[in-house]
């Protein structure tokens, strides 16, 4: 996905579900971080 996919489901998540969402990297230090995801 790309950024403006995921901003849509993002946005869409909030929609349907409420609240703040959430994202950090997992790990810091890797250049290329898998992400984390909470509402």
């Amino acid at each position: 996905m790309n950024t403006q996919e995921i901003e849509k489901k993002a946005e869409f998540l909030r929609q349907q579900l409420g609240g703040l969402i959430f994202a950090f990297p997992i790990n810091e230090e890797d250049p290329y971080p898998r992400y984390a995801v909470t509402l």
